[in-house]
């Protein structure tokens, strides 16, 4: 599971890992747009949206090759988010937070070109992965529309997922509106748990916690 490296960025500080901006987004195009059908805004073959902005914090899992296989996507909640946006006729608003130490987590996908077990093992590594930059950035917690598997996941890796709100819409039934919060002890317990079921030592491309 060494093959692997974790890039956290964002619009203003991309430029430092050469063209990953570009990779992400052609990334979350072939996965979102081209093979999921997603109707999402593009800019030619790249996704692109309202909340890619200035306060968003991108994760990319790449490879050896440097080709990204996993990404993901946080922002505050103090500015418009997805969640308050699309889906608060739906979400109670009493669960929508607002607030610049609480995000949200969006925009998941792992590569479709890796193996099945892989695929299954990348889903926690990007999770992790997230969580991990949440700490960083100092997040007391994160909000997340979440479907039954990626739940079943990240709870696996004993992240303190909570159900706020349950519904479904077109093309995606059975979804959860979930919160967390982060705290360091956690996140020990999610290394911890990461390890024994990938063999990935996320602590190798984090801070040691405290």
């Amino acid at each position: 599971m060494n093959q692997y490296k974790i890039i956290t960025f964002s619009l203003f500080d991309s430029h430092k890992h050469g063209d990953i901006l570009e990779k992400f987004c052609k990334f979350r195009y072939q996965s979102f747009v081209v093979e999921k059908k997603y109707d999402l805004p593009t800019y030619g073959d790249a996704e692109f949206d309202t909340y890619d902005n200035p306060f968003a914090r991108y994760i990319a899992i790449l490879n050896k090759e440097g080709e990204v296989v996993a990404c993901s996507r946080v922002n505050r909640t103090d500015i418009p988010y997805m969640a308050k946006d699309c889906w608060n006729h739906l979400i109670q608003a009493k669960h929508l937070p607002q607030s610049s130490e609480i995000y949200e987590w969006t925009r998941q996908c792992v590569s479709s070109s890796l193996e099945t077990v892989e695929r299954m093992k990348m889903v926690r590594i990007i999770s992790a992965a997230v969580y991990f930059t949440l700490l960083k950035l100092k997040a007391v917690g994160f909000c997340l529309v979440s479907d039954a598997s990626l739940f079943y996941r990240i709870k696996t890796l004993g992240i303190s997922v909570e159900s706020v709100a349950n519904f479904s819409v077109p093309r995606f039934p059975n979804l959860r509106f979930l919160h967390a919060s982060i705290n360091t002890e956690d996140a020990k317990t999610i290394a911890r748990n990461l390890y024994d079921i990938t063999g990935f030592n996320i602590l190798e491309h984090f801070a040691p916690l405290d």
